[in-house]
């Protein structure tokens, strides 16, 4: 008896400054899956090989991939990642609040983040827009939904003036207090 498996893998394929992270969507959390014990590593043109073996996959299964990225790269328009079944935005487990636990856990020296979403919006991770000089911008293939840039725009306009922080400027005491704050917000 032949088991039909429905197997959806669920990562996020994270790209800046040339190296590449995958992470896995387990349970509620998000973790890294690691190549040679290294979370970050540089992007290779067998990345699809390894990513094939590293996340168990089998050909006909489901991928819900979240792409993250700074600038362009070939990895992101290669013929292997165009045969994959992917999983329709509107069913994606991938959504604001899993890019928001990304940035606040896995890179929480990001404070700035201008995501620019598939169909060109923008949207900041923060509550309030920042200094454009300190700003992270990102890509993404997800769209966003109207309501998150509702509410997104709706902050801005409440914003009386910009603050300006530089990541260099912050102590150490002071890292220490913003990861407290968002392990007490569950990021």
């Amino acid at each position: 008896c032949r088991v039909n498996r429905e197997n959806i893998i669920k990562n996020i394929i994270y790209l800046e400054n040339g190296k590449v992270s995958v992470i896995r969507h387990k349970g509620d959390h998000i973790e890294f899956i690691r190549k040679d014990g290294e979370i970050d590593f540089p992007i290779t043109l067998d990345f699809w090989t390894w990513w094939q073996r590293a996340v168990s996959y089998i050909e006909g299964d489901g991928a819900d991939l979240c792409f993250i990225y700074d600038k362009q790269y070939d990895l992101l328009t290669d013929i292997f990642l165009k045969s994959l079944k992917q999983v329709s935005h509107d069913k994606s487990v991938w959504d604001i609040k899993y890019i928001k636990q990304f940035f606040w856990k896995l890179r929480p020296t990001y404070f700035n983040v201008c995501m620019i979403g598939l169909d060109g919006q923008e949207f900041f991770l923060s509550e309030n827009k920042l200094s454009n000089a300190t700003q992270k911008v990102f890509y993404t293939n997800l769209a966003f939904p109207s309501k998150y840039l509702e509410k997104n725009n709706d902050s801005e306009e409440k914003m009386q003036e910009n603050i300006e922080i530089d990541e260099n400027d912050i102590s150490d005491i002071a890292k220490y207090f913003v990861d407290l704050i968002r392990k007490e917000r569950g990021y």
